[in-house]
């Protein structure tokens, strides 16, 4: 019996990744997309306050790592580095700051992870048409067994989104040169909104 529902899960998972993949942005890689779902999925669910608590800590790493660079001899360009840290300090404060406000709800935080993937680190349109697909298939597949939010309840929570993403003033003020020389967004993690700087430009 458990080995039947193990195969019923994968094939179950299979069938949600594929819808998964159909609606993702063309740029988007569907093993990058699978590994952050199951990231997001096998991540223990952390409160506002913990998420606050885990953006100051990193932001005293930043603040730490500054303090000792300029005697890191074999690290190359360390005042763009250094800038790099000081604007992920600076954003891990102002994320931290609106956690602690919001003291958003649990299920709220659940849909910020998979529509933050969506829209800050692949770049993803907001509008609801274009979103719903991917997002319906990716929340059963990080959340098996529970129904996706309907559309209208998606529309609902992508307007508290926008005011949420809107506070957090460094977003959206950088951009991200990659190996491939295109420029594009900052990789932010899902959980957090941490951005993961390299080179970037403002």
């Amino acid at each position: 019996m458990a080995s039947r529902a193990i195969a019923k899960s994968n094939t179950n998972d299979e069938r949600l990744l594929r819808r998964i993949e159909r609606a993702l942005p063309a740029h988007v890689d569907p093993d990058d997309a699978r590994k952050r779902l199951e990231l997001i999925r096998n991540e223990k669910l952390a409160s506002p306050s913990q998420l606050a608590d885990e953006c100051e800590a990193q932001a005293r790493i930043c603040r730490q790592f500054q303090k000792r660079l300029p005697n890191m001899e074999m690290i190359k360009d360390r005042d763009r580095l250094s800038e790099q840290l000081l604007l992920q300090e600076k954003h891990d404060h102002e994320l931290a700051k609106e956690w602690r406000q919001r003291q958003l709800p649990y299920r709220w935080i659940e849909q910020f992870k998979i529509v933050w993937t969506w829209n800050k680190v692949w770049g993803g349109d907001l509008r609801p048409a274009t979103l719903f697909p991917f997002y319906r298939a990716a929340y059963e597949f990080v959340f098996p067994g529970r129904p996706a939010p309907k559309k209208d309840a998606l529309e609902a929570f992508l307007r508290s989104y926008k005011q949420f993403v809107g506070s957090i003033k460094l977003i959206g003020t950088l951009t991200v040169v990659g190996a491939d020389g295109k420029i594009r967004p900052p990789e932010l993690d899902a959980g957090t909104g941490r951005i993961a700087p390299e080179n970037p430009r403002r």
